[in-house]
């Protein structure tokens, strides 16, 4: 929220969602009252996809969201805020669905600020991100595991055929 701040977009909106197991909202209450845009702080959403179609960047942990920003084509900054994310952070920055901004743990405020001004202001780079992502999760996953399950099984690895002696 913080980096937001610096963000210089006239008319930028932005909208956090924090968990339901957050107790405490009034310190990004207090920060979002000084932002020179407008913040929304919504808790515990039950449709992040209606959030999600509706925003133009998002900025997310590398965590299981990120298959639902792929899907929805949402051109992404993310950060990695365990050590299990850093990976996929990594291999969807790599294939171009996404930017990586570093651990959360050691981004500052300005250069997230400065990523995030980058991606907002470049149209072009936005529309090449949701593409990647759309051609990397189609949602067609589940038809193409339950076809695989259909298929009859293959022959033992190394050519072997049944009856066959080694």
């Amino acid at each position: 929220m913080e980096s937001l701040g610096l963000v210089n977009i006239e008319d930028l909106r932005a909208v956090f969602v924090v968990g339901g197991s957050t107790l405490d909202v009034t310190p990004l209450e207090s920060c979002a009252a000084r932002f020179f845009g407008t913040i929304t702080i919504r808790r515990d959403v039950s449709d992040m996809a209606t959030l999600m179609s509706e925003a133009d960047v998002a900025i997310s942990a590398a965590g299981s969201t990120c298959w639902e920003l792929c899907f929805l084509g949402l051109p992404s900054i993310l950060l990695d805020v365990a050590a299990n994310q850093t990976a996929v952070a990594l291999e969807l920055c790599r294939q171009e669905c996404a930017l990586y901004a570093g651990s959360a743990s050691n981004i500052s405020v300005a250069e997230l600020a400065r990523s995030v001004e980058t991606l907002v202001r470049s149209r072009e780079r936005r529309q090449s991100l949701s593409h990647r992502c759309r051609q990397l999760v189609d949602g067609l996953g589940a038809q193409r595991v339950v076809s695989a399950m259909h298929k009859p099984a293959m022959e033992p690895a190394l050519g072997m055929t049944r009856g066959a002696r080694a």
